[in-house]
């Protein structure tokens, strides 16, 4: 990734948190705890995923620039749903700790030097080298992931709730 294309998925990575809001907006209070099939996350789940997500990103980019050749945690994100309870915690928080953790690190990744980018851990699920912007590429691609996640929840809804058409 030149230095060009970088700095436009910095504003990408950036523009994150606000979009992902602008489709929050959109969800009844009534519709948070809704799953649209069993095995399918609630809006409280992806919350929650995506503010430990961001916490565990931060903490990796963190490692790629502070530890170069160190080697990263992996971890079972359904597990993680499970046993810490996304379902029961409160979405404003897992919103709020996100909005946080993206804003900061946005800044952060302004701010890098340039070899910073030739830093490079090891992920034991990636055969290539964990880099600055193998991770940016993930991170920006995480809210979108989402997003459209939380508008098929949204679709599924009303046809669930008995409130359409």
């Amino acid at each position: 990734m030149n230095k060009d294309e970088r700095t436009a998925k910095i504003e990408e990575y950036g523009r994150g948190c606000a979009m992902l809001e602008a489709v929050l907006a959109a969800i009844p209070e009534a519709a948070l705890k809704f799953r649209p099939a069993v095995v399918e996350w609630s809006v409280r789940e992806i919350l929650g995923h995506m503010a430990d997500s961001e916490c565990l990103g931060v903490v990796r980019l963190h490692k790629v620039i502070a530890e170069p050749g160190s080697v990263l945690m992996p971890y079972d994100e359904g597990k993680w749903a499970k046993a810490l309870g996304y379902q029961d915690q409160d979405p404003e928080v897992a919103l709020a700790l996100f909005r946080l953790l993206r804003q900061r690190t946005h800044t952060l990744l302004h701010g890098l030097p340039d070899e910073v980018f030739a830093h490079s851990v090891t992920h034991p699920e990636f055969a290539q080298p964990y880099d600055v912007d193998l991770w940016l590429d993930i991170y920006t691609r995480h809210v979108p992931e989402h997003i459209a996640q939380l508008q098929g929840t949204l679709e599924a809804w009303p046809a669930w709730s008995g409130s359409a058409r």
